[in-house]
């Protein structure tokens, strides 16, 4: 039975825990974006579909998947923009978002100790480089 409890203690530590930070990070990222429009008419941000969380952690705790939510960054209603989850377990961060517009696609990575984001941007074709000086807004709009 002890085992049984460490087990369940263990992924809750390595699994649960940091994927709730992670939607929630995500969730508050969201958030800012919305903000940074809300003046802005021609703008919109949607979470219309979801992204399919299942990572190596996921599987060798065998729990289920979860379901992420994809920001699309409307202009008079056309998407111009789509932020979309590209994993949590990425070594060197504390998880990346992937960045999709007409300007060419970026990485969004958390490069903060875990559950203290700070968000920095790298170019996909530059990712070893050092993070843009470009504020998202400034790129993205």
């Amino acid at each position: 039975m002890a085992e049984i409890d460490e087990k369940m203690e263990s992924q809750y530590k390595e699994v649960h825990k940091p994927i709730g930070d992670w939607k929630k990070r995500i969730s508050n990222l969201h958030t800012v974006i919305k903000e940074w429009l809300k003046d802005e008419r021609l703008y919109a941000v949607k979470t219309t579909s979801m992204y399919r969380m299942y990572e190596e952690p996921m599987h060798r705790f065998d729990t289920e998947p979860e379901n992420l939510p994809i920001a699309d960054i409307l202009k008079d209603g056309k998407q111009i923009v789509i932020i979309k989850p590209f994993g949590l377990w990425v070594i060197g961060t504390n998880g990346c978002l992937k960045i999709l517009s007409y300007k060419g696609p970026l990485i969004l990575a958390d490069m903060s100790v875990p559950f203290q984001p700070r968000w920095e941007i790298f170019s996909v074709k530059n990712r070893k480089g050092t993070p843009s000086s470009l504020t998202l807004p400034k790129y993205l709009f």
